[in-house]
């Protein structure tokens, strides 16, 4: 940018110049010159709207759909198929300083296509964060050789890719933040309804009893045991803020990661004690889905790694979700950070919502933490003055941890 106004100063410098000798001592050079100070101008934005005009772009990708932390190959060819010299051109790639942050999509090229020349350039790229964008480039900036001009190309078709959140285990921090103890109970471990088994297997050394399934045993020649669900009592509703955050793009996709990663591993621990877990989500509209064996956890999976953040009406959601809270034991709500609306709406709402959890990002440990450090405070003190439930989220290697807020 200093390089483009230390030319035109200069440029408009010789302007005046050839305008100063023309007027002062009339003639055949002064008159060349100013002439070509009149057309410099007019033939470095006639170059530039010809390479504008004349170039080929192809971008590509490998692959399309891929799970966190895979590497895919992204490939762009730009050409020229004329005969002339195109002007200087720069690349610069989506969203490039954040979500492929040490990773030599980061960086811009800058070139020069000759007559018939192809530029074909193969870059690796780290799918660091769960969520469904477009790579490759963002614009092409092409400016005249003389420094004067930049226009910068944006009509380009980018190819999508749909990253999957990663798998990890779920752990706790101290015996508070166990989702298995007993005051926090959301499995069931030790109370299993026996009318309600979710699938049989053969009989092992140490089963009780009580759990051998007699009347298909007989039926298939030997002992079969029951795999009971939870209590019927421990059934479970996650409920997801969906609305559209107030950061940059880039921003709002790592933090919908880091959320959207818990979910995961909470709806795997969930299943894999055979809770019956209940979740509402947000694709185009309001969505439902639910399951009580790990059998099921493909189709959250799929659906967590599709799920859209675009909403604008939480509350008003969150109150319909807390209708029909009788059936649930437990409340889970997660969210990037607490508001004041949803603070309110939990302090007005928690006579009839007796057991509620709030899950929130740990600034402290989130790679975008310090945007959310300039959040209001309040509603968050607000509900734990309160002894509302909230929990911090971070990860360590391949776990997700909970720690009390």
């Amino acid at each position: 940018m200093f390089k483009l106004l230390k030319n035109k100063i200069i440029y408009l410098c010789f302007l005046i110049f050839t305008i100063a000798l023309g007027i002062y001592k009339d003639g055949y050079i002064s008159t060349i010159l100013f002439y070509t100070a009149l057309l410099l101008p007019v033939v470095s934005l006639s170059l530039i709207l010809f390479t504008m005009a004349s170039f080929r772009l192809l971008e590509n990708v490998d692959q399309r759909i891929v799970v966190k932390g895979d590497v895919i190959t992204y490939t762009y060819e730009i050409s020229n198929h004329t005969k002339l010299l195109f002007c200087p051109m720069t690349i610069e790639f989506t969203d490039s300083k954040v979500l492929f942050k040490d990773t030599i999509l980061g960086e811009e090229d800058e070139f020069i296509l000759y007559p018939d020349e192809v530029k074909k350039a193969v870059k690796k790229v780290d799918c660091r964060y769960r969520g469904s964008y477009y790579i490759g480039i963002q614009s092409i900036s092409i400016r005249d050789f003389f420094n004067l001009f930049t226009i910068k190309f944006k009509s380009i078709e980018n190819p999508k890719i749909l990253v999957y959140p990663k798998i990890r285990e779920l752990i706790q921090v101290n015996k508070y933040t166990s989702l298995i103890e007993s005051n926090e109970s959301i499995v069931s471990k030790t109370n299993k309804d026996p009318s309600i088994f979710s699938n049989v297997r053969d009989y092992q050394s140490g089963d009780p009893l009580k759990a051998i399934h007699w009347k298909l045993s007989a039926k298939q020649g030997k002992l079969l045991v029951k795999e009971n669900e939870g209590n019927i009592n421990s059934r479970t509703k996650i409920i997801i803020n969906y609305d559209s955050l107030p950061f940059s793009f880039e921003y709002n996709v790592v933090m919908q990661d880091y959320i959207i990663e818990c979910v995961v591993a909470t709806i795997k621990y969930l299943l894999e004690n055979n809770t019956p877990t209940y979740l509402s989500y947000y694709k185009f509209d309001m969505q439902y889905i639910s399951a009580s064996n790990i059998n099921d956890f493909g189709q959250f999976y799929n659906v967590l790694a599709n799920m859209m953040f675009s909403g604008r009406e939480f509350i008003s959601i969150l109150e319909k979700e807390l209708g029909s809270f009788a059936q649930y034991a437990n409340i889970m709500i997660f969210t990037p950070y607490i508001t004041k609306e949803l603070s309110e709406y939990i302090l007005l709402n928690r006579a009839r919502i007796p057991d509620i959890n709030i899950y929130i990002i740990n600034e402290n440990k989130c790679e975008v933490g310090s945007i959310l450090t300039d959040q209001d405070k309040q509603p968050l003190v607000d509900l734990l003055s309160n002894n509302i439930k909230v929990y911090k989220i971070s990860y360590e290697n391949e776990l997700c941890r909970l720690e009390v807020a």
